[in-house]
């Protein structure tokens, strides 16, 4: 895919196999959120605790520790400059 034709568009995919399509260069700034498991509402009886509690054992380890970092050589070749924030 070309990357006009990413533009204005929502990928959905793997971003670990999506940026691949990306062309060095081209982009201008990458904000990441990063999925932690993360809750500041204390209790333990909120709806994301809930949600927690259901999760697998498998599903937490792939999220456990946010990213895998091996992506940033990626980043670092999509953008035209660095500038990444990560949330």
């Amino acid at each position: 895919m070309k990357l006009e034709e990413m533009i204005n568009t929502i990928q959905l995919g793997d971003c670990y196999e999506l940026i691949k399509n990306i062309p060095d260069k081209s982009i201008d700034l990458v904000y990441i959120d990063i999925p932690y498991l993360y809750e500041d509402h204390g209790g333990g009886t909120t709806a994301l605790a809930k949600r927690i509690e259901n999760l697998t054992k498998v599903q937490l380890a792939n999220i456990k520790d946010g990213i895998d970092y091996s992506i940033l050589d990626e980043l670092c070749r999509i953008m035209k400059n660095i500038y990444i924030y990560m949330v």
